[in-house]
């Protein structure tokens, strides 16, 4: 019977030291792979906004390689990444009304397809279904001189009514046209200011 209930104390032990250990790992915080960015740009007057998670080449073979070439990629890592405009925008001439949309692509070496999807839900490119596409487009990657390690999206060539917004890895730039209707907000802004009394009766 003592080793029964011997054998009965340590079944016990271990589990609670098993629980322990779970409980520990489950509040243990370690870093992520790929960290989570998320950036938000004005261009003119529309906000732009991106969430994504960015990996690092360590030493890998990236496009066709690591991203092989002819697959939908979720342009970074972990879920989809996702892109909201605050207007209706274009991107290399496709119309995109404000919202929230997923950002993928299919890269290849001489050129890549450009995809906004509809369906933001996805984790990474698992579930893809071309029937959501809202849009995509063909653009050209160009050489990159300076290895850049850590996958990054960002925007270049601010103008008031435009930007290139681009995506960086290893020695690969994709860059797409982002377009803003920033003269007509500005227009409705003035018509909007010309029904005020202020406007009308500027002396009063």
């Amino acid at each position: 019977m003592k080793t029964i209930g011997r054998i009965a104390r340590i079944t016990v032990l271990s589990a609670f030291v098993l629980s322990l250990a779970f409980s520990v790992q489950a509040q243990l915080k370690t870093p992520a792979a790929s960290p989570h960015a998320h950036i938000k740009q004005t261009v003119g007057l529309t906000d732009v906004e991106i969430d994504y998670s960015r990996p690092s080449v360590k030493g890998r073979e990236i496009f066709g390689g690591l991203v092989p070439y002819g697959k939908v990629w979720r342009t970074g890592a972990n879920a989809s990444t996702k892109i909201s405009f605050g207007d209706d925008v274009t991107l290399n001439g496709e119309s995109v009304p404000a919202g929230t949309y997923a950002f993928y692509a299919i890269p290849e070496e001489d050129e890549w397809t450009i995809i906004i999807s509809t369906a933001t839900d996805l984790w990474g490119a698992s579930g893809y279904d071309q029937s959501k596409d809202l849009t995509r487009f063909k653009v050209k990657p160009a050489k990159l001189a300076e290895k850049i390690e850590t996958f990054t999206i960002g925007f270049d060539e601010l103008r008031n009514d435009s930007a290139s917004l681009f995506l960086d890895w290893d020695h690969t730039r994709v860059a797409v046209k982002l377009e803003v209707p920033t003269d007509g907000k500005v227009i409705s802004q003035i018509e909007e200011l010309q029904d005020t009394p202020e406007f009308q009766n500027p002396n009063a």
